[in-house]
């Protein structure tokens, strides 16, 4: 099927939604799945430098159905039989992309795409590079051969938790090598707004920052510095406090307000707080950040105190006496000078104390080890003694110091 054909059938997939009695496929309300195409178009529309070809996106039933039936599934991965499940409804074998955004609270589709154009500030469209660590969600919302989306609303369970959503595109983009749309040489103007440049104000999205576990007396900092706007606008910030014993906020750092962690009931040792940013003219969804007090009442809770420095380093030991030569001497009692080896099989008695780990020593068998020696074989040994002719032959018993 050509491009034309195919985007006939999205349109006609499309129009389905304003007829009587015909039901979504998908999980969203018919004011979501607006939101969701109008946030495209904008971010489509906002491409700057200007497009010389930006069709607007069209709604396609069969793709939010895929991307509902994979949001299903509670899993924030990428589907890799999206292609197939979209051929498989509707005989039309060609490339899907696939965005995925997960948040928490109201977590609304605006605040999805915001996320997906965020990354905008680091792509440069005249030389299709990305100086961040992505811009793949941002280059497939503006993808220009993508003429179609569907999208689906999940709980996650894995790897993370929360509120996420799936947006599939058709025909997908992101091909290597390719950039997502031809820079107009010249004018500011494409169908995804049909008005010139400069594009419609994208909402802001807020960020409150980390949750939090403290000890009271403490200043407590929230950080909001996360907070996006997708045309990069300035923000301000507007915090509250929504849960737990009231606090005194100071917000002379409008980003960074601070307050001091009171000593609370530990049956409620919980504060929360909410965020919302503006950019000027449009304000963004609020977001939550709770911090916990500690205060040594809660069974089997306590307060971690700073790491103690680190110690003097341990003296060198001595080296053991002189003695233990003697007995590694024994040894060697098989050759010619073995009398004096014998000799020196006497010293461990003496020595045994300064033999360091792993010393071996040798015994006439029958002789009781020192302590801390494992006995691991034995050997014999000729000896003449002065005087006599014929050899001695004498068992030792060969122990390791443990």
């Amino acid at each position: 099927m050509n491009h034309y054909a195919m985007l006939r059938t999205l349109v006609l997939s499309a129009a389905l939604l304003g007829l009587p009695g015909v039901t979504l496929a998908q999980g969203l309300t018919q004011a979501e799945v607006q939101a969701f195409l109008d946030s495209h178009n904008q971010a489509r529309c906002a491409v700057n430098p200007p497009a010389a070809a930006m069709p607007a996106l069209v709604w396609d039933n069969n793709l939010a159905a895929v991307a509902q039936n994979w949001a299903n599934q509670g899993s924030f991965t990428h589907n890799a039989t999206r292609s197939s499940d979209y051929q498989a409804l509707t005989g039309n074998a060609i490339y899907v992309g696939e965005n995925l955004a997960l948040g928490s609270g109201a977590f609304a589709p605006v605040g999805a795409v915001g996320l997906w154009v965020a990354e905008r500030a680091d792509f440069n469209a005249v030389t299709n590079t990305c100086s961040g660590s992505t811009c793949g969600h941002y280059t497939q919302v503006v993808w220009a051969t993508t003429l179609a989306i569907g999208c689906g609303r999940g709980t996650a369970t894995s790897p993370f938790a929360g509120t996420f959503y799936v947006c599939d595109y058709a025909p997908g983009g992101n091909f290597v090598g390719q950039s997502p749309y031809v820079v107009a040489s010249s004018g500011g103007s494409n169908a995804a707004c049909g008005t010139t440049l400069p594009p419609p104000n994208l909402a802001p999205t807020a960020s409150a920052g980390a949750d939090q576990i403290v000890a009271p007396g403490g200043t407590v900092t929230l950080d909001g510095t996360s907070s996006i706007d997708p045309e990069g606008a300035a923000l301000s910030f507007s915090w509250s406090q929504v849960g737990g014993p009231a606090v005194t906020l100071d917000t002379s750092s409008p980003s960074h307000p601070t307050f001091t962690a009171p000593v609370i009931d530990p049956s409620s040792p919980t504060l929360t707080f909410r965020l919302v940013v503006n950019d000027g003219a449009l304000s963004s969804t609020p977001d939550l950040v709770e911090v916990r007090v500690l205060n040594g009442t809660i069974p089997g809770e306590g307060i971690v105190g700073p790491t103690g420095p680190q110690g003097p380093a341990g003296l060198q030991g001595e080296p053991g006496p002189q003695g233990l030569t003697g007995a590694t001497g024994a040894t060697g009692a098989t050759g010619a000078t073995g009398p004096q080896g014998a000799t020196g099989a006497q010293g461990p008695a003496g020595t045994n104390a300064s033999i360091p780990r792993g010393g071996i020593i040798m015994l006439e068998e029958g002789a009781p080890p020192p302590p801390g020696y494992t006995f691991i074989g034995t050997t014999r040994m000729e000896v003449r003694e002065p005087g006599r002719r014929n050899e001695k032959h004498i068992a030792f018993r060969i122990y390791r110091k443990n």
